[in-house]
C-alpha cells in the first residue's frame, strides 16, 4: 500500500532524499505497537530494509543478547510509521545497555532460585 497522495516512486525519492544510509528508529502504528532500529539501506517493495539492524539472539548461559545484527530486515512501509534519526553508537550504546539489564535479571533470578533451595 502506499501513502495517499504520492506514488511509489515519489515516496521512494523523498525516502532516498532524507534518510537512505542513516542509521533509523521506526515505530510501527499497529497494535501491539513495534519498534525497529539500523540502518536503513534502501526502499523495497513495500518494506524499509534495515542492515544492519538491532536484534537479539538467546544464549543459554547469558539468556537475550541485544546486538547489531548484519542482516537485512524487512519492516513494511505501511501503515504509515514514525520514522526517528539516531546514530549508530547511540543503537549500540541500547544495546549494551539492554545487555546489562538482562545479566542483571538474569543475576538476581539466579540469587532467587538458590534462596529457594535451600530453605
Amino acid at each position: 500500500m502506499k501513502k495517499p497522495g504520492f506514488t511509489d516512486q515519489e515516496e521512494k525519492t523523498m525516502y532516498d532524499k532524507h534518510i537512505i544510509g542513516q542509521y533509523v528508529i521506526i515505530y510501527t502504528p499497529t497494535f501491539p505497537m513495534a519498534t525497529f532500529s539500523g540502518r536503513l539501506n534502501r526502499i523495497e517493495d513495500g518494506h524499509f530494509v534495515l542492515n544492519p539492524h538491532s536484534g537479539a539472539e538467546y544464549d543459554p548461559t547469558k539468556g537475550q543478547i541485544r546486538k547489531m545484527i548484519k542482516l537485512d530486515s524487512f519492516i513494511p512501509t505501511s501503515p504509515s510509521p514514525v520514522i526517528e534519526l539516531t546514530s549508530k553508537k547511540s543503537l549500540e550504546n541500547s544495546c549494551r545497555y539492554a545487555n546489562k539489564q538482562t545479566e542483571k535479571n538474569h543475576k538476581e533470578e539466579k540469587e532467587r532460585n538458590s534462596k529457594k533451595s535451600n530453605n
